[in-house]
């Protein structure tokens, strides 16, 4: 396997796990349709020359994101703060007024946020769009619409789903003017590194990136923690590109420890659900509870999972409501929900707190 940004051979093996589905955001209609899904293994690298980290096992031509692909977290209010604290920053960088493009803009949420904050000459891109807004496209964005002439290009969550990062930000420069800037979004490696969370490395992530490496894609870039830094955002110029690098190395066997931790406090408190039917809550699932013998359900906000069925393990996913109405009442023992992502904790225990179970934040379980 070469690097696919220098193609040096030289790569460092960080950490693999097996069995993981080929789309964590994905829910089925029946636990016997969610457990035949694909499976894959993770194979996570780093490029000993260029630093690149990505998986070595993505297998992009079986990525289809298709009706089943539910990954909106717009209905926390905490991810909505953030979304807003995201265009205010656009803003306050004098984006308002300029012609703006969102590529893989998903549902268009963010876009549209962006037209009721005053943005005037405002695009989205995406194929697999399903709304009726003529301001987003439903399609790949590409050198036929560069009489669009945008002024600035927003990549929120794209860029980790790309297996050659450089060649495809060369190819969105060759799609505009030379002087339009570019905001890039994508989680933190190097929050995932400090926090231990294993449970951020999954398949639809072929790369993985911190504010060094993301850095060197350009000449000169401006940086920004945002969202707890779990992600952080890039602003450049497109016309600064150049080929990546970083010498900022990882250590092997990066979760060991936490993946040790992990499982014996699965064990020693039972009975046990997890609050997050997502990437981050399905990948638990996925190493732990593969048989679903720990782990009775998985409980999310997003009315679009509910009722339905986790990738590869069938667990059901339910609402709060059908949780504490049918589950937490019924054990002889307390509850405990492990909370998948820390960002949205405040915000469920201040809405859920005096409903008699515990909760547990899953970067404290392990790094304290």
């Amino acid at each position: 396997m070469k690097c696919p940004i220098c193609e040096s051979t030289k790569l460092i093996s960080l950490y693999k796990v097996s069995d993981l589905p080929l789309f964590q955001n994905k829910v089925y209609n029946s636990p016997e349709e969610a457990i035949k899904q694909k499976e894959v293994d993770i194979s996570l690298c780093q490029c000993n020359e260029c630093g690149f980290v990505f998986n070595e096992l993505f297998n992009n031509e079986e990525m289809d994101y298709d009706v089943n692909y539910q990954n909106e977290q717009n209905y926390s209010s905490y991810f909505v703060e953030h979304l807003n604290s995201v265009a205010d920053y656009l803003i306050e960088n004098g984006f308002q007024e300029k012609n703006v493009i969102e590529i893989g803009c998903g549902k268009g949420y963010f876009t549209e946020l962006l037209e009721e904050k005053g943005f005037k000459n405002i695009y989205g891109f995406d194929p697999a769009y399903e709304g009726e807004n003529p301001n987003i496209i439903k399609d790949y964005f590409g050198e036929k619409y560069k009489s669009l002439n945008a002024d600035l290009i927003i990549l929120r969550h794209v860029l980790e789903h790309i297996e050659n990062p450089y060649l495809f930000l060369k190819q969105v420069q060759r799609s505009t003017s030379g002087c339009a800037k570019i905001l890039i979004e994508v989680p933190s490696f190097e929050w995932i590194v400090e926090n231990k969370a294993f449970w951020d490395i999954f398949h639809e992530h072929c790369n993985y990136f911190d504010k060094e490496f993301m850095s060197s894609f350009f000449s000169n870039a401006e940086t920004k923690d945002v969202f707890n830094s779990q992600y952080f955002l890039t602003l450049a110029s497109l016309n600064e590109i150049k080929k990546p690098s970083s010498n900022k190395k990882y250590s092997e066997n990066l979760f060991a420890i936490s993946l040790n931790k992990f499982n014996n406090f699965l064990i020693n408190h039972l009975p046990l659900a997890i609050w997050g039917g997502s990437s981050k809550g399905v990948t638990l699932l996925n190493i732990f509870d593969k048989d679903k013998k720990i782990i009775d359900c998985c409980i999310d906000i997003n009315p679009k999972k509910q009722n339905k069925f986790t990738a590869t393990t069938g667990h059901e996913v339910i609402s709060p409501e059908r949780f504490f109405s049918n589950y937490s009442n019924t054990s002889a023992s307390k509850y405990n929900i492990i909370v998948a992502n820390q960002n949205y904790f405040s915000e469920i225990v201040n809405q859920y707190g005096g409903s008699g179970v515990n909760f547990h934040s899953l970067e404290k379980l392990l790094i304290g």
